[in-house]
């Protein structure tokens, strides 16, 4: 492997992102996974700490002394979140491609960035490069996935507005492409999705069928903590912001999947028992167009059981015996 420092007389070609915060358990398989890759080319290894205050930061000082001039460390004093931390690496990077990987995921495949910068190097019409990753589950250690389980070999940015993937482990990028960063940029969660659909305004994003990195999935992460409602609230609150941010004609296609995850937390909310976050995806589904794209029965389902719990019980147990009575 070709090592050199960001800030050096030659940029490296590659800086990879490190989020951590209080991942003591889990940052020495990301960092080994990413001094594995056998590459051609120069790299940086940017740690971007958000204030941990447990052991992370002494192991990653640690690696450091072992590799000198190879890992940039900054250290937020205060605790900043995911996204304002993501932002403070990104903009530190000085390499031609960004690769991101979390402090609590790893890498798996020696060759995975060699494989992805030399795609990109050949295919200049492409902005992007991800690939699947398993999902290890904490603390059990059970892998799961690989996930997407359905893939193409490319996607563009109407695909990608579907769903929140590829996972931030997986996806290259370049990152000239990116020179600033959206005015509601700090104000989301979900970075990663946001990054990739920026990039992909401006060529596909290819997709390796392989499986290179694992995604830990831990009870206790700022993401994998959450409820339903929460993600499908974050995806609608992204896709908000982009219906007017994106070219118009992606209006209609992110008002579609606006108003699919504005139902889908409505009804999670409700029950998960966070009847004000229930109403208030209600109310933002009063609008023409949820004519047309919702399924009717579930909008209603969704406003009865929130506006009317006991008639819909009643409902719902006058059809069960019609049911039972049928069969």
């Amino acid at each position: 492997m070709h090592l050199s420092f960001g800030d050096s007389m030659t940029p490296p070609k590659l800086s990879i992102l490190v989020r951590t915060y209080n991942v003591e358990n889990y940052i020495t398989d990301c960092l080994s996974g990413i001094l594995n890759q056998k590459t051609t080319f120069s790299l940086e290894i940017i740690v971007s700490d958000d204030a941990s205050t447990d052991l992370t930061l002494s192991i990653v000082d640690s690696f450091a002394a072992v590799h000198p001039g190879v890992f940039r460390v900054l250290r937020n004093p205060t605790n900043e979140g995911l996204v304002k931390n993501f932002m403070r690496a990104f903009r530190s990077a000085t390499g031609e491609y960004v690769a991101i990987c979390d402090g609590d995921d790893f890498w798996t495949d020696p060759l995975k960035i060699q494989r992805q910068i030399d795609f990109l190097e050949t295919h200049s019409d492409y902005s992007c490069s991800s690939h699947r990753v398993m999902v290890k589950k904490e603390p059990s250690g059970i892998l799961e996935g690989p996930i997407p389980n359905e893939i193409k070999s490319q996607y563009n940015t109407y695909d990608l507005l579907d769903a929140c993937f590829p996972h931030s482990s997986s996806i290259l990028f370049r990152r000239k492409l990116i020179s600033e960063f959206p005015f509601f940029f700090s104000d989301i969660f979900t970075d990663d999705w946001c990054v990739t659909i920026l990039n992909s305004l401006y060529g596909d994003v290819k997709m390796f069928p392989e499986t290179m990195s694992v995604y830990r999935f831990t009870t206790k992460g700022n993401w994998t903590s959450k409820g339903s409602s929460f993600h499908f609230g974050n995806a609608a609150h992204l896709l908000s912001y982009l219906r007017d941010y994106l070219p118009e004609k992606y209006r209609s296609t992110v008002t579609k999947y606006l108003l699919i995850n504005t139902l889908w937390c409505g009804t999670h909310s409700l029950s998960e028992g966070d009847f004000a976050r229930a109403r208030h995806c209600l109310w933002n589904l009063l609008r023409p167009q949820t004519l047309f794209v919702l399924n009717q029965r579930q909008v209603v389902s969704f406003a009865v059981r929130l506006l009317f719990p006991k008639s819909y019980l009643k409902l719902k147990s006058f059809r069960n015996v019609l049911w039972n009575s049928r069969t």
